[in-house]
């Protein structure tokens, strides 16, 4: 036993060994841990009960709480109170000084705690003096307040804690008390632990009363000597303090016992989720379990670290959004949620399937989207089924059947026992409730108990609002932040474990190593705001005993002083000289310099003798490879301080073999020669040239991919590598790009059909009625199925397209009578497995014979064919509708170096298909672009078939290059823009540099084909930089 206020404890219990003796402490954790330090010492702590404060007046009270049938009231009830009295007040105009603010739950706890606070100072509603006040009104409305908040105790038959305090100093003076309390009680008080007016008037009434009150020895904090072995250091970020704290036990030159370990720290919300993160990522390997880490928390861990605690906010969350889909996505995907009876699909295999599904957001459209999928995924089995060829199908596979299926038996039944947005408070709480029940998945000890502190939490809450059920809260507010603020598996110190604590609250168990973490000064000493009701200056007007800013500030500094004359035996202190999570540079609090100069004997010593005294920050590499924790600070130590950068590199490869790839690959690179880290794939280029015997069909768009680039046609046609598919929702956007083009096609085809069916062309005046109409209609029925953001975002899109369907009709009817032209056929479908609808359509692709005499099957939709002339007229024009802007076309240059070739190979299709048809006299006369969007003002590019020729030499350039199995990257870093692989790729600018310079540089004949696409110019030199 070292500290000298624990020898009070001793002495009363060896003088007074079978009395009761009640142990007055901060918290009951503490006290325990007092007793433990009595007991370690030799002296036996016999009928020695630990209490608090507020539990021994309790106690004292206890009879007349029954007599008078009144009920204690929680703190939660007290703020729920507070806060309806505000509201009724500012509802009946009756606040003169809050009068303009709206009641909220924040405003309503701070309300509360002015109140709990000038009351506790034993400050009556008639001792509110507005002299005390900046503002006069404040003091009225302050007064009214305490008076409506007393008379709402009364009339509700409760006792808060001030009122239970001052019944408690009554009895005990008046001697009524005794009733209540053992015969020979002994009370022992060892430190000061009142907070308040009324505490001290509590304790001092029993001090003189007639039962034996024993008080602990009043030490300044300046007069004893520390009696500890310091150390300091810093580190670079939160996380590596937690680690050399952790290497300083598990590592250190003497292992030291966990249980003769305590970690201090400063803030909970970085400290402890660390510290627990780090003992489990390191003891995790050695156990099957994480439920039982040598390791208290004092304060408990917060529920939002749990399954459970995670699973009730995101779920919160999701229903406040209007069930956006990635949420419920992200919550299957971490495992959040239980899925009955799944023994089949993995949680990434759920959230994968989800994901895909085109839902959005809304609640209705998850048990149709759901209902849809399983039905298709039954249908897709069937056709597998039934097809003579099975080798693509893999044995059993089923579609995502067993995945669907699961997801259409959870979601819906979630979604339906989900509360509204107008449901009441005690709905809210019950939907919770069963949520937490039915679905909230739960793993280990950590979830199980958050779980059951949950619903506890939950069912007080049930109960206050249904006692008092004209309460007002924001019951959703309430429970988003419940995980975050209930707190589960708090403990005490305990065998075997290290324990965790705050450092205002701990540093009474008596362990001969302490660590104390988060001494910046940002984080310590506390530095807290003044009361924005309440004043400092208005409080010390009021009463002594209503705390101020000050003296909160001045309490945490003495509280530090206090404690360092508590502690014995070796104590670290650090803190961390750069944030991470926050990227900013830290300092010392003055409380760490203080101590520093102190303990050193240099009162004068500045932070740069501090620096130099603690040395070198530690960082994820430990200078000492025997003081590791983890695998990964071996390897830092080891490379840093015993390997040259050969070794290094040697190391690595054997250790990681993509680094040695990787560095084989910049090499290689690094040469003129085009290898495979360049992208030469000769086995891919032979089963995906598109004018070998028996390959399947190409397309415009796959061909187009090439032009763009090389590497991402490997990547998506060689590898099938693709972005998994996800409906993403935007805020600011109806419709994406692509539904929004597919709209304008399906708008513009059924109004030109209802045109040529009756021999007309468009026109403007008559028509564009009749083309909004059909517009309306169809953005009606695209409502039912994609869900709308916001009306904002909706109604400009709107705009935008009846804008588009003006500047079409406009430019249409322009179009037609100026070129004689007539819409003929419509979405002609070549190549594509569909029945014929025209005489153009046709199931199978058509051969397109290149000058060199090799062949593509090629295949597409042609938005739209018209005839130049008379009806008889066998000349004909193509239109392809662009809903985008005209980014990326040029009229001078129709097929951008391969990067267009729709142009060329759509001629050629029709040509075929008119061959086929009209006989060798039918002629296409020219390809166009239409662009009737409002950015583009209805723009149109066209080529005649002769300026088209050159798509002849573009096409074999892309065929050769293909053939060859060259897929370099591209050589423009804006064919980069929105390509789906730049996270493989890297950097644009570089990746197209080395491109361009491998084409100029290297005399590889495989290359030929791309500097002729290209026009680059093989130029003199040797390598690439």
């Amino acid at each position: 036993m070292t500290s000298s206020f624990l020898h009070p404890i001793a002495q009363t219990c060896r003088d007074f060994i079978l009395e009761q003796k009640w142990l007055l402490a901060p918290n009951r954790r503490i006290g325990s841990q007092w007793k433990d330090q009595v007991n370690l010492s030799g002296t036996h702590t016999v009928n020695v009960h630990t209490e608090t404060i507020k539990s021994a007046a309790l106690r004292i009270v206890s009879d007349e709480l029954v007599s008078r049938g009144l009920e204690f009231a929680s703190g939660v009830r007290s703020v729920l109170i507070a806060g309806k009295v505000l509201e009724q007040l500012l509802e009946a105009g009756q606040l003169s000084y809050l009068h303009h603010v709206e009641s909220t739950d924040k405003l309503a706890q701070l309300v509360a705690k002015s109140i709990d606070d000038i009351r506790m100072a034993d400050v009556s509603a008639d001792h509110i003096d507005s002299s005390a006040f900046e503002v006069t009104e404040k003091a009225s409305d302050l007064k009214l307040l305490v008076q409506r908040y007393e008379e709402e105790l009364t009339r509700q038959q409760l006792m808060d804690y001030s009122v239970c305090l001052r019944l408690a100093t009554q009895l005990i003076i008046s001697g009524s008390a005794k009733a209540n309390l053992p015969k020979s009680l002994v009370v022992i008080c060892p430190l000061e632990i009142a907070s308040n007016g009324l505490e001290r008037a509590f304790l001092q009434a029993l001090e003189n009363s007639s039962m034996k009150f024993v008080s602990g020895d009043s030490v300044s904090p300046t007069e004893s000597q520390p009696r500890f072995v310091a150390s300091f250091q810093r580190t670079v970020g939160e996380v590596n303090e937690v680690n050399a704290v952790l290497q300083g036990i598990l590592k250190g030159q003497s292992r030291t016992s966990f249980d003769q370990v305590e970690i201090l720290h400063t803030d909970y919300s970085t400290y402890v989720p660390l510290i627990h993160e780090t003992l489990t990522s390191i003891l995790c390997e050695a156990s099957s379990s994480v439920d039982d880490l040598p390791v208290t928390f004092g304060e408990g861990l917060a529920c939002i670290y749990s399954r459970p605690g995670r699973a009730l906010r995101s779920w919160l969350r999701w229903i406040r959004s209007d069930y956006l889909q990635t949420l419920v996505v992200q919550m299957i995907r971490e495992g959040l949620l239980r899925f009955e009876n799944n023994d089949g699909p993995g949680f990434s295999q759920l959230g994968h399937r989800l994901r895909e599904l085109p839902i959005g957001f809304g609640s209705s459209r998850y048990r149709d989207r759901l209902g849809e999928a399983v039905r298709q995924a039954r249908a897709d089995i069937e056709m597998a089924a039934a097809r003579e060829d099975k080798n693509e199908f893999t044995a059993g596979y089923d579609f995502g059947l067993a995945a669907f299926g699961i997801l259409n038996d959870t979601i819906p039944l979630l979604i339906d026992g989900s509360p509204q947005r107008r449901s009441s408070s005690l709905q809210i709480l019950s939907a919770a409730r069963a949520f937490l029940e039915q679905y909230a998945r739960s793993v280990n000890k950590l979830d199980h108990y958050a779980k059951d502190k949950l619903l506890d939490d939950i069912g007080g809450m049930e109960k206050a609002i249904a006692n008092a059920p004209e309460i007002s809260i924001d019951v959703w507010d309430w429970l988003e932040q419940l995980p975050v603020e209930s707190r589960i598996l708090a403990d005490g110190p305990r065998p075997g474990r290290v324990h965790v604590d705050h450092i205002a609250r701990g540093g009474h168990s008596g362990r001969a190593n302490t660590c104390i973490l988060g001494l910046d000064d940002s984080r310590f000493p506390y530095r807290g705001g003044q009361d924005p009701l309440l004043l400092d200056f208005e409080r010390k007007n009021l009463s002594a005993d209503l705390q101020t800013s000050g003296d909160a500030n001045r309490k945490s500094s003495n509280d530090f002083r206090k404690l360092l004359n508590r502690l014995a035996g070796h104590v670290s202190f650090s803190f961390a000289t750069y944030s991470l999570a926050s990227d900013r540079e830290q300092f010392p609090s003055s409380a760490l310099l203080d101590t520093f100069r102190l303990l050193n004997k240099q009162p004068d010593a500045t932070l740069e003798d501090f620096e130099n005294h603690v040395g070198t920050p530690r960082s994820f590499c430990p200078t000492d490879a025997s003081s590791f924790i983890h695998a990964d600070q071996w390897w830092f130590s080891k490379m840093a301080a015993e390997m040259d950068s050969d070794q290094k590199s040697k190391m690595l490869d054997e250790r990681f073999q993509h680094f040695g790839l990787s560095r084989a690959a910049d090499q290689h690179r690094a040469s003129s020669e085009f290898t495979a880290y360049d992208g030469f794939v000769p086995a891919a280029g032979n089963d995906l040239d598109p004018t070998r015997a028996g390959s399947r069909r190409v397309s415009p768009s796959r061909l187009e991919t090439f032009g763009v680039c090389p590497r991402k046609f490997f990547f998506r046609y060689g590898l099938g590598i693709a972005s998994p598919e996800e409906h993403v929702v935007d805020s600011e956007q109806w419709l994406d790009a692509l539904t929004l083009g597919s709209l304008i096609h399906e708008v513009f085809e059924e109004f030109l059909r209802g045109l040529t069916s009756t021999n007309r062309i468009p026109d403007l005046s008559n028509d564009l009625p009749d083309l909004q109409a059909l517009l309306h209609r169809k953005v009606a029925g695209l409502r039912d199925v994609i869900p709308i953001p916001n009306q904002d975002a909706y109604q400009r899109q709107l705009q935008r397209l009846e804008k588009t369907c003006e500047i079409f009709l406009r430019h249409e009817e322009t179009h037609c009578r100026a070129t004689g032209a007539v819409p003929w056929v419509f979405e002609a479908s070549v190549g594509l497995g569909e029945d014929p609808s025209s005489v153009v359509d046709l199931a199978e692709p058509v051969p397109l014979r290149l000058s060199d005499g090799r062949v593509l099957q090629v295949g597409g939709r042609i938005d739209r064919i018209d005839r130049i002339g008379d009806p008889d007229s066998l000349q004909f024009a193509i239109w392809d509708y662009k809903s985008g802007s005209s980014w990326g076309f040029d009229a001078s240059d129709p097929m951008k170096q391969g990067r267009k070739l729709q142009p060329f190979l759509y001629v050629g299709m029709l040509r075929h298909r008119l061959d086929a048809t009209f006989g060798t006299d039918a002629r296409v006369g020219y390809f166009g672009y239409f662009f009737p969007s409002p950015r583009t003002e209805g723009l149109r590019l066209q080529w005649t078939t002769a300026e088209l020729a050159s798509g002849d030499a573009v096409l074999r350039h892309v065929c050769d290059a293909i053939a060859a199995g060259a897929f370099p990257a591209t050589t423009e870093r804006t064919d980069c823009g929105f390509c789906d692989y730049l996270p493989i790729c890297g950097d644009p600018f570089q990746i197209a540099s080395n491109s361009l310079l491998l084409l100029q540089t290297s005399t590889d004949k495989k290359l030929d084909p791309l500097r002729r696409l290209r026009e680059v110019e093989l130029r003199d030199g040797e390598g690439r930089p």
